[in-house]
């Protein structure tokens, strides 16, 4: 997966939209809320807006620093997702945390690991979820496995019923369903849409029959 590609005007007109203040330069787009100890959570192939909406209570006891790594508006464009250069982009905004607790989700966790090998005195503490570093374990059954699997669907070509396909939608939490253009959805979850709603300033989302 791509990160989104965008001019250095757009650049400026997503930092204002986010509410960073002055235009972005060469470093990341990096928001920052609430009070205490530092924890850096880096997003992986969703920007952080929908990946990190669910802690957005932490900050009551933590500082949320909450990058937009390299090709996600409004940090500055990339031609693809690189985990060196997600190293060095960590590596520079921990310096000037002087140092945090880091949270790496997905792709995102793959720079976060290489960059806590490299400088390991600037992480406090390293969380990584579901970050793909099959590498690490390749005679594990359930690391191949998954790999397999994975790979698999993304080549594309199964039937719908295909046993190696539902296998992975189930690993991955995507509904067997299908939506309305053929293509798997993730299951929602409603505190998503109310907690999206409330700091959008709207009423919660009334819930639907039968849920």
């Amino acid at each position: 997966m791509h990160g989104a590609r965008h001019p250095a005007s757009r650049t400026r007109r997503g930092a204002r939209r986010h509410g960073l203040g002055a235009a972005v330069s060469d470093r990341l787009a990096t928001r920052r809320v609430g009070t205490g100890p530092p924890v850096v959570l880096v997003h992986g192939g969703v920007g952080p807006e929908l990946t990190w909406e669910q802690q957005e209570p932490l900050a009551d006891r933590w500082r949320l620093v909450i990058p937009w790594r390299r090709g996600f508006e409004p940090s500055p464009p990339s031609q693809r997702q690189d985990f060196e250069r997600d190293v060095e982009d960590l590596l520079a905004l921990l310096a000037d945390e002087d140092g945090a607790h880091v949270v790496g989700f997905s792709y995102g966790g793959l720079g976060a690991a290489v960059a806590a090998g490299r400088e390991p005195q600037l992480f406090r503490s390293l969380v990584l979820i579901e970050s793909p570093l099959y590498a690490l374990a390749p005679e594990d059954q359930e690391i191949s496995r998954l790999t397999r699997l994975g790979d698999a669907f993304l080549a594309g070509g199964q039937a719908p019923d295909d046993p190696d396909r539902r296998a992975f939608l189930e690993l991955a939490g995507i509904e067997q369903g299908a939506s309305r253009r053929g293509e798997p959805r993730r299951r929602r979850d409603p505190r998503r849409r109310t907690a999206r709603a409330r700091r959008l300033g709207r009423a919660p989302p009334r819930p639907r029959a039968g849920l």
